[in-house]
């Protein structure tokens, strides 16, 4: 599991005009799950916003995701997060 300041989690997601209640829960309950590996992607785009390709599972990375998926940094952490223990969703994510 990671460790993240939730205030300033809240804050960014308000800044990122998230602004439903259950959608925000959301975000912080798949936090809540996420692989201790992952720290450092997360801790890189709390400090400076910099969404970090250094992690990837089968070749699929954050930024990955992100283009194919047209998603934002948060769902992008939760399919990553969910490539570490499935390495076949990740290849077949990555061939997409």
């Amino acid at each position: 599991m990671i460790t993240f300041d939730k205030t300033t989690i809240n804050n960014i997601l308000l800044e990122e005009g998230y602004s439903d209640e259950g959608e925000i829960d959301m975000i912080f309950y798949d936090l809540s799950i996420i692989d201790s590996s992952l720290q450092g992607v997360l801790d890189a785009y709390l400090t400076d916003r910099i969404i970090l390709d250094e992690f990837n599972v089968e070749g699929l990375t954050i930024n990955i995701i992100m283009d194919k998926f047209r998603c934002d940094f948060w769902n992008a952490l939760g399919f990553l997060n969910t490539s570490i223990s499935n390495h076949k969703l990740a290849k077949d994510l990555y061939n997409l």
